[in-house]
């Protein structure tokens, strides 16, 4: 399996570093990793499973920010600052009690996660340690940028391809620790909420996938062909 996230940017020694900075940390699907308003005292270093990020709105609802996995850190923005250590803020940002950034996303299990915990401050210090600073910030520009197109799709394809890139994200982000890696953990409902689409919209597009044996004929969304799903993303 190709190395993903920010583990693709580091060698073997600067990855082994960080994780040693950290805490082991495990987490049954559906659980809280990081929620939306908390101070972002430190961040998630993933070594296994796949996790999705939500943005909560004053209603109670909450829109499908990305899709994260093995390779990746999450609570990275909240937790870390360039000018961490300093007692100047910028303009209109939000801190915690601590300092740290309010949390601006929440971050659920999608599968049985395995995370290392590290502060932020020590993460500070092993970004200064090993010159990893430069990798880094293009991880987090990359992330961004990820960030902005999931929008522009969200607002301008049409709900088939939506379904498809978020069936086709969540399968790549999937590693062959997984028990199933070829099944989808989402349910219609969680689709639905997720891409802000109805349940029947959902549920008929669901079914044109299995009919075209791009998703299995199973009860649970699991992909038969990951090429055409991501061709039908991307359409």
């Amino acid at each position: 399996m190709p190395l993903r996230g920010l583990r693709a940017l580091l060698d073997v020694r600067q990855w082994s570093a960080l994780l040693e900075c950290g805490v082991r940390c495990r987490f049954r699907p559906k659980s809280l990793l990081l929620r939306q308003g908390d101070p972002g005292t430190h961040l998630l270093v993933l070594t296994q499973g796949r996790v999705k990020v939500l943005r909560g709105s004053p209603d109670g609802s909450e829109v499908l920010v990305a899709i994260r996995g093995q390779g990746d850190v999450v609570g990275e923005i909240a937790a870390w600052s360039p000018d961490r250590g300093r007692s100047s803020r910028r303009a209109g940002e939000t801190r915690g009690p601590g300092g740290d950034r309010d949390r601006t996303a929440s971050v659920e299990a999608l599968d049985q996660c395995i995370a290392h915990h590290v502060e932020a401050r020590v993460f500070a210090r092993f970004l200064d340690k090993y010159d990893a600073l430069g990798v880094f910030t293009e991880y987090l520009v990359d992330r961004i940028a990820q960030s902005v197109r999931h929008q522009a799709r969200m607002t301008r394809q049409p709900p088939g391809s939506r379904i498809a890139w978020l069936l086709a994200e969540t399968f790549d982000h999937g590693g062959l620790e997984l028990v199933e890696p070829g099944r989808v953990p989402f349910s219609q409902a969680g689709i639905a909420a997720a891409l802000g689409l109805s349940r029947s919209t959902v549920a008929e597009n669901l079914r044109q996938l299995r009919a075209s044996g791009v998703l299995a004929p199973a009860r649970r969304i699991v992909v038969a062909d990951a090429d055409a799903l991501r061709l039908l993303a991307f359409e």
